[in-house]
């Protein structure tokens, strides 16, 4: 498994949490724009489709190039100076959201966000020290020893639960409700099994899958949105 496969469905699995946060935050019904001119676009309601989407009162925002550096940095633990975060960060600088308005993000942004998130998650899981602070004992009551975990151990129901269960803490806090949640970390375990695909039983694929399911909770929805 290479890096952009990694990416592409790491990509997957952020598209889902994202509408899964997004349905959270919710947006309020839309104003009533009265009948306008009768177009092939126009809604049965009145006015354009194009105007419905302008008109609608969302009440959630996306988070700028900025925001977005400093928040994964928070997280992950790992420093936005870190020289191959920066030159990541410079590299897709232009393709990150610059507008926080969330009508306005489109898909070249959110790949933008997976590749930032992917190059946290890819110097946090190469550092013991970072991913002990993720994955620890004071939460779980043993580690999880990513040095030397396979594939197939990490599959094991235990080591999955510890491994996402470490990431939505870490990442998301308490501002997930439980049902939601669930949801949410059944479909990281989905991810896990695609990532394993066809994969050598070893550690060198097994930290590649971390770094999968590390960067779909780290540029989802619930950190990426506010």
């Amino acid at each position: 498994m290479n890096n952009k496969t990694m990416i592409k469905l790491a990509l997957l699995g952020v598209m889902t949490l994202i509408l899964a946060a997004f349905t959270h935050c919710g947006a309020e019904k839309p104003k009533d724009l009265g009948r306008g001119p009768t177009s092939n676009n126009s809604t049965s309601g009145g006015g354009s489709v194009e105007e419905v989407i302008n008109a609608t009162q969302v009440t959630t925002g996306v988070k700028n190039h900025e925001q977005l550096l400093y928040t994964m940095s928070a997280l992950t633990g790992v420093p936005s100076t870190n020289a191959a975060v920066l030159a990541t960060y410079n590299q897709v600088a232009s393709s990150l959201p610059t507008s926080t308005d969330v009508k306005a993000l489109l898909a070249p942004n959110q790949v933008a966000i997976v590749k930032l998130a992917a190059e946290f998650c890819n110097q946090l899981v190469s550092s013991q020290p970072m991913r002990d602070a993720i994955w620890n004992s004071q939460n779980y009551g043993t580690m999880l020893n990513l040095s030397t975990v396979t594939v197939s151990s990490l599959k094991t129901t235990n080591n999955m639960n510890y491994l996402i269960e470490g990431v939505a803490k870490a990442f998301w806090s308490d501002m997930v409700p439980l049902s939601e949640l669930q949801m949410s970390e059944d479909d990281l375990k989905v991810l896990i099994s695609d990532l394993s695909v066809g994969v050598t039983d070893n550690n060198a694929e097994a930290l590649k899958i971390v770094k999968g399911v590390c960067t779909s909770a780290l540029s989802s929805g619930y950190v990426t949105l506010y």
